[in-house]
């Protein structure tokens, strides 16, 4: 028996060994449930639930009549949490033959201690169905976009393009973006024992915001026969590159902005260093002869000169302030309009020194020169235009004939649209309009003058001594049948470091508008490091204006008005297109010509069946005026003659219907630029012939 006293001791001991292992246990607990409460219950949210980003959906591209030029198709984000994966080698020979990827790389990624591992974003829903019926454990799907341009490499300088974040890197993407990729939300998601997800009522949920969509002022078929012309120039002359603006003169939108060459926007893989260099605003350039107008606007508008004041050309060949200024051609005494028609570098430089040196700085800043064009585009150069304290003696005649300064393309465009408009000058605008998904307008485009340059009737002035130009002078190459065209032709040399003007190459310009009189389009056009045979401004670029024009007219483009022009469009189309054919008698007087392609038997009466003539062999114009006659529309791709018909001949055509013709390539730019060239060869002899083109 176990006396009392020892008794107690042991029932001491007891109890207090108890009261210890209860104090730990209770210390433990209050160690878990209070000091590191908050570690422990984000452990188990880890655990079994997870916040999902839920990214918003990136607004669209689209042209001025809507047609879509960056969408966003729905794809999925595949994601794997390697904790709740059993069998990491089996799931990842399931990923990798379901989405077409290595097996051993994946399998080690998912082995690893990550807790959360991005297997492949943006897939193809369709790609992913049997994979998700398959419901492996630990992966999941997340919803996300993909951006794709449907028209590829259209416009790609302008709208740019996004990273795999949907992040917008460059053009309008990068400069909208905040408007275009909207706001993303998030969800909260609880796993259960074998992980699989569910959303549960209860738990907080934030949605997305979509993106806003961008309607611009480009016009997608206009830009296409843009880009067209603009590519045959720079292949055809051997360049290295260009671009090509085309503006409404009446409010600044850009109606088309070609680079060449371009990038596919869905290719990524092939974009090189400066696949997006926008040469419209990253080309600062000596312009050279396209500025003529431009001073003789100044000079005009100060009163110095007058369009009928002579001045004596040296024969061909003038020394100042020890620089020799030479004229392509001799001349002796020229009118102020005909300095401007032949291009003369003498006259022009001559001239300049009647004006005041801060009446041309002004009236050349007026113009846009050495400033911003407005806050359409990221990344814009302002070029240079000196200032009259840094002027040496010989600084205001280099600025007389376009050396000496620095201006992009772009301030080149909208310079020429205030000639074009009466003389005032407006800021470029891209985008008309910025609306919601809902359609609702957040945005829209109203125009923005920048300031009256000049009077009217100097504008006037200015673009009778262009149209002349055109018809005359160093741009006949621009010319469009039937139709008064205004345009200035431009060569200037390239300037290097060390060597100057010595090797460096050209650029050769043209700028002009459509008509004359109340243009619709102003254009410029820049093609820098032609061939040395074709550097001439008449030679590479002209060329291109008349094919742009020509082209647009046949096309179902509406950036011409064709109420508008002055002569009809029906009969005169594809004078533009074959300018070897002579436009059709017009005006009260004329006889009616019955349609070359259609006998007289098988043309259309009230009530006749009306079938699709046979048409191939025929050239364009005669197609054209055929189908024209009919009532029929009209779309046409090459040129010339006709090679192949939609509708075929004999088919029962219903009302409305568009019928298709395929033509020949126009004459190839190498040998239209050579017939060009040639023809400049041919004229030099001529005493009417050009000056600096």
């Amino acid at each position: 028996m176990i006396p009392p006293r020892h008794a107690v001791k042991r029932l001491v001991l007891l109890v207090s060994g108890l009261f210890t292992v209860y104090a730990v246990v209770l210390g433990h607990l209050f160690v878990i449930q209070v000091l590191d409460h908050e570690k422990h219950l984000a452990e188990a949210e880890r655990q079994h639930k997870r916040r999902i980003n839920l990214p918003s959906k990136r607004g669209q591209i689209l042209d001025c009549r809507g047609d879509p030029l960056a969408v966003s198709a729905e794809g999925l984000d595949i994601y794997a949490v390697p904790d709740q994966i059993k069998s990491k080698k089996q799931v990842a020979g399931i990923l990798a033959g379901h989405l077409g990827i290595p097996e051993q790389p994946l399998l080690k990624r998912i082995s690893g201690s990550r807790s959360f591992v991005m297997i492949r974003q943006k897939v193809n829903p369709a790609q992913t169905e049997k994979l998700q019926e398959l419901e492996l454990d630990g992966i999941g799907f997340i919803p996300s976009s993909k951006r794709y341009y449907p028209r590829h490499g259209l416009a790609a300088q302008v709208i740019g393009y996004v990273g795999l974040d949907e992040d917008g890197l460059t053009g309008l993407e990068f400069k909208y973006d905040k408007q275009l990729r909207g706001k993303p939300g998030w969800l909260v998601i609880q796993r259960d024992a074998r992980g699989k997800p569910h959303n549960l009522l209860e738990y907080p949920l934030s949605e997305q915001t979509n993106g806003f969509s961008l309607r611009l002022s480009i016009e997608a078929e206009f830009q296409e026969i843009v880009e067209e012309a603009l590519r045959r120039a720079v292949t055809g002359s051997g360049a290295k590159n260009g671009c090509i603006i085309a503006v409404d003169p009446d409010d600044g939108r850009i109606l088309a902005l070609a680079n060449y060459p371009s990038a596919d926007l869905n290719s990524r893989d092939t974009f090189r260093k400066n696949d997006f260099l926008n040469l419209a605003i990253n080309l600062p350039y000596e312009p050279g002869s396209t500025i003529k107008p431009l001073t003789a606007a100044a000079m005009l508008s100060a009163g110095c000169i007058s369009m009928d004041d002579t001045v004596f050309c040296e024969r061909g060949v003038y020394t100042f302030q020890r620089r020799t200024i030479k004229d392509v051609h001799p001349y002796g005494n020229l009118s102020v309009f005909k300095v401007l028609v032949n291009s003369s570098n003498i006259g022009m430089a001559k001239l300049i020194r009647k004006i005041p040196d801060k009446k041309l700085y002004r009236s050349l800043r007026a113009f846009g020169l050495g400033s911003y064009t407005g806050e359409c585009f990221s990344g814009e150069d302002k070029g240079l235009l000196p200032l009259p304290r840094d002027w040496d003696p010989a600084t205001k005649t280099s600025l007389g004939i376009g050396y000496g300064l620095l201006a992009t393309p772009l301030q080149m465009t909208m310079a020429y649209a205030a000639l074009a408009n009466g003389g005032t000058l407006y800021e470029p605008s891209l985008v008309e309009e910025i609306f919601d998904e809902q359609g609702d307008c957040r945005y829209r485009f109203s125009p923005r003058p920048v300031r009256r340059v000049l009077p009217e009737e100097i504008a006037r002035q200015v673009v009778r001594s262009m149209v002349a130009v055109v018809d005359s002078g160093t741009g006949r190459s621009a010319a469009v049948p039937g139709y008064k065209v205004a345009g200035k032709t431009g060569t200037s040399m390239k300037a290097s470091p060390g060597s100057g003007y010595d090797g460096a190459g050209y650029i050769s310009s043209f700028g002009g508008f459509f008509p004359a009189e109340e243009a619709q389009l102003a254009i410029y056009i820049t093609i820098n490091s032609p061939s040395y045979s074709l550097r001439w401004g008449g030679s590479c670029a002209a060329p291109a204006f008349s094919e742009i024009i020509s082209n647009t007219l046949v096309s179902q483009s509406t950036v011409i008005d064709r109420s508008r022009l002055n002569l009809g469009s029906s009969q005169l189309l594809m004078a533009a297109v074959e300018p070897d054919s002579p436009p059709p008698a017009t005006g009260p007087g004329a006889a009616a010509q019955p349609s070359p392609g259609l006998p007289a038997s098988k043309r259309r009466t009230p009530g006749s069946t009306l079938t699709m003539p046979k048409l191939t062999g025929l050239t364009m114009r005669q197609a054209v005026e055929t189908l024209s006659g009919l009532g029929l529309k009209v779309s046409i791709s090459g040129g010339i003659r006709v090679l192949s018909q939609k509708p075929a001949p004999g088919t029962v055509l219903s009302r409305g219907i568009t019928c298709v013709l395929q033509g020949l390539q126009p004459a190839k730019q190498e040998n239209s630029l050579a017939l060009a060239a040639k023809a400049e060869k041919h004229q030099s002899s001529q005493p009417t012939a050009k000056g600096d083109r």
